[in-house]
């Protein structure tokens, strides 16, 4: 019943009563830690990309030892899971996140052409990336703290 060990039993031997069980502690509480919640995420990835992208954020809120390098998949995940959903303003701040993080390799050329067009945008986005960080660094981040206002610029795809 420990929802390590069935997630273990469901991804590792193929065991689909684990993975029912697992899923029923979803929206429980129960799942409430960095690693479990990445779990969950993790088997909705081929299912559902908004789900996993939202839970992937409530996953940086979550209780946790500390960030480690074995995070650093969240980390490339948020920006492309956002640039997939085409909210390209969050794919920005997550990718400058990533980059904060430690995660090698995150081109923002892309992104900077699209949203070179409003510098004054472009540098709250930078803002806000850098309180995510700070946020997350220090254990206090939320996950409204990634919510981008769309009043910000109308003219700008999020």
């Amino acid at each position: 019943k420990e929802p390590h060990l069935l997630y273990y039993r469901y991804s590792r031997q193929g065991d689909m009563q684990a993975l029912k069980e697992f899923l029923t502690y979803e929206g429980t509480g129960k799942l409430n830690t960095l690693e479990l919640k990445t779990m969950l995420a993790t088997y909705y990835a081929k299912r559902d990309k908004a789900k996993t992208y939202k839970l992937l954020i409530e996953a940086l809120s979550m209780p946790r030892e500390e960030l480690t390098n074995k995070h650093l998949d969240l980390f490339q995940t948020l920006p492309t899971l956002a640039f997939q959903l085409g909210h390209y303003q969050e794919a920005y701040v997550w990718s400058r996140v990533a980059q904060m993080q430690g995660v090698k390799d995150m081109d923002l050329q892309s992104l900077k052409s699209i949203l070179l067009k409003d510098k004054k945008l472009l540098r709250k986005l930078d803002n806000k990336a850098d309180a995510i960080n700070e946020a997350i660094e220090d254990g206090h981040f939320k996950p409204a703290m990634a919510a981008i206002d769309q009043a910000q610029s109308s003219a700008l795809p999020n």
